[in-house]
């Protein structure tokens, strides 16, 4: 695979190309391929640079020029410079479109990758928003209509509006929010390209294991915190847990940003975020009450720390934050 993802490079005039693996130590048991695949099985780094040596982000020297390099990895800067639109409609009315007229299905999505490529669609047109094919059931459960896994959300954290149909915002981060079904506005169908070829293996079913009780789900104190995911002060939302500092660092593969979306608030604590050169991008002392809000890191890795205070009685008991992460774009 290296050495035809060389000659084809090289033979399009290229020097050097990104690769999709992002690196956060000195080995490659830290680094973690875009598509979440896990730790490379094969490695072709250069001894004068490896993981993590002069950036988190990896690339290869594809031209002959390069001599005895041709075809090596190296560890630099993740910085470095190196469809059809279709009229409004309704929820009900956009998904009969698709599977009567077109033959398909409202799109879903299953991953970052995915999402990037429906925003770069709509790149430079007046659509902010658009229907996917995701509705919710009785129990407020959204599944795809499509009947493909729930495998990736981007549920908007800080949009508290209920609604059974699902709409994606394409101008700005992709994330997702819930709307009544009556409104309108444009939509996406999405078809497979080919069928499976062969069927799915069949599943032996394995024994059910009771869930683990975990005592607490702030994350708090991890070594590397790989998004999307939750922080929270130690022991939320039981507030009677012990003051405890708490550190994290944060981490998202691929080209994208860090976003912290907080979605309570209600401490005297200190939380401080750093950008992954330890610059001070963000600090929050007061006041004890906040409205949502949301801050984005200028690179993929970021450290945040909370300085707990305990303070306040009845309606204003230190009761700590939550916060989601997601990588954005």
């Amino acid at each position: 695979d290296n050495r035809a993802v060389v000659n084809f490079a090289s033979n399009a005039g290229l020097k050097t190309i990104w690769l999709g693996l992002s690196c956060f130590g000195n080995t490659t048991s830290s680094c973690f391929w875009d598509d979440a695949s896990g730790n490379p099985i094969y490695d072709n780094f250069n001894s004068y640079s490896p993981p993590g040596y002069y950036g988190n982000c990896a690339s290869m020297f594809v031209s002959s020029d390069y001599g005895t390099s041709q075809g090596k990895w190296s560890s630099t800067g993740c910085n470095n410079a190196g469809s059809m639109i279709f009229p409004s409609a309704n929820g009900t009315q956009a998904s009969t479109y698709c599977s009567r007229v077109q033959f398909t299905n409202l799109a879903s999505v299953h991953s970052k990758m995915e999402l990037d490529f429906i925003r770069n669609i709509y790149k430079g047109t007046n659509t902010t928003a658009i229907y996917i094919g995701a509705q919710a059931d009785t129990s407020d459960k959204f599944n795809w209509l499509d009947d493909s896994k729930w495998d990736f959300d981007y549920m908007d954290p800080l949009n508290f509006n209920k609604g059974k149909c699902l709409v994606m915002d394409v101008q700005g981060d992709g994330l997702w929010s819930q709307v009544d079904c009556s409104q309108k506005m444009e939509y996406l169908c999405k078809q497979k390209l080919i069928a499976p070829a062969t069927p799915a293996p069949t599943k032996i079913p394995l024994e059910k294991k009771q869930p683990e009780i975990l005592l607490d789900a702030s994350n708090c104190n991890s070594t590397l915190f790989l998004a999307p995911g939750e922080i929270s002060s130690f022991g939320y939302p039981d507030y009677s847990s012990p003051p405890t500092y708490c550190t994290w660092r944060l981490v998202t593969l691929g080209p994208y940003r860090l976003g912290i979306f907080f979605d309570f608030w209600a401490t005297y604590g200190a939380l401080n975020i750093y950008d992954e050169f330890g610059v001070n991008i963000g600090q929050f002392l007061s006041p004890y009450s906040r409205k949502p809000f949301v801050r984005y890191t200028p690179f993929n890795i970021a450290k945040v720390t909370f300085e707990p205070k305990s303070g306040g009685t009845g309606a204003e008991v230190d009761r700590g934050f939550h916060a989601t992460v997601l990588p954005v774009s």
